[in-house]
């Protein structure tokens, strides 16, 4: 009963695909995440995630840790916005 109720719940929930972001390690890229607090990421090892506010909105900032691909929800607070990142992390860039 409680599987059919998850699926039924799922199945409601609307199609959401990941926004695509690459960044290389030990380089950062900051994104504005509107009112967006809290991430969460499937494997938080390879990205390094600080929230900070500046004027009215929160800014996210990503520093790429290890190489791999890990999806992070930055907005984990039910009441307010969220996006869903799909996080590459590449080798660092030579100079």
């Amino acid at each position: 009963m409680l599987r059919a109720l998850a699926l039924f719940v799922l199945a409601q929930l609307p199609d959401v695909k990941p926004t695509p972001l690459v960044v290389a390690t030990g380089e950062t890229v900051q994104r504005n995440v509107g009112v967006a607090i809290g991430y969460r990421c499937d494997d938080p090892a390879l990205v390094d995630i600080n929230l900070t506010t500046v004027g009215d909105h929160n800014v996210a900032t990503i520093t790429g840790v290890k190489e791999g691909t890990t999806q992070c929800r930055v907005g984990t607070d039910p009441q307010r916005a969220s996006t869903l990142y799909e996080i590459r992390v590449l080798p660092r860039r030579k100079r």
